[in-house]
């Protein structure tokens, strides 16, 4: 993560991106703060750690640039959402143009156990309040379904948590990753 970190930095497409590394747990954001630190030189810059949702709000704003360390817990709402999660849609959904047979009962079900850290993203993204991006929650991708996905931005967002730290699942999401890539 932190090479490809500093690539994207020194992509000059990229006009001096400001990245935020999103994790679910403290432990984790932790950890990645503290190697992206001891690898400042390579990065060209030095990482900030978010201490609390003000602080994060502060980092936030400013024009560009920096890598930016924070947990889901500080995007959350301050209240919980008065509308429900959408379910029941019917089948006019925009599904990328695939033939989504037999993924769309398990879509479904994905999204009936969603984890928390899928929860709480979705609670942010959904209702296009991120940027007014309109996003689709467990889209079929190829053969592949996805957390989350921005037809608009041609953005796949997963949230690869523990499920996916057995060495099977990280083939799996390989493939995922690199066909993702493929198609742009």
């Amino acid at each position: 993560m932190l090479f490809f970190a500093a690539r994207v930095i020194r992509e000059p497409a990229m006009q001096n991106p400001t990245l935020v590394v999103l994790t679910d747990r403290n432990d984790l954001d932790d950890q990645l703060f503290r190697q992206f630190q001891r690898c400042a030189d390579i990065l060209g810059q030095t990482s900030i750690q978010a201490a609390d949702r003000a602080h994060l709000r502060e980092l936030l704003n400013r024009a560009s640039g920096g890598v930016i360390f924070t947990t889901l817990q500080k995007f959350a709402p301050l209240e919980p959402s008065p509308r429900p999660s959408p379910s029941g849609r019917g089948s006019e959904q925009y599904r990328g143009g695939f033939d989504f047979s037999g993924l769309k009962a398990e879509a479904r079900e994905l999204r009936a156990k969603q984890t928390d850290a899928e929860s709480l993203l979705w609670e942010l993204l959904r209702d296009r309040k991120l940027a007014g991006a309109k996003f689709r929650r467990q889209h079929q991708f190829g053969e592949y379904i996805t957390d989350f996905f921005c037809n608009d931005a041609k953005l796949v967002v997963e949230c690869d948590g523990a499920p996916h730290a057995t060495p099977e699942r990280r083939k799996i999401d390989q493939k995922r990753d690199a066909y993702s890539s493929r198609k742009g």
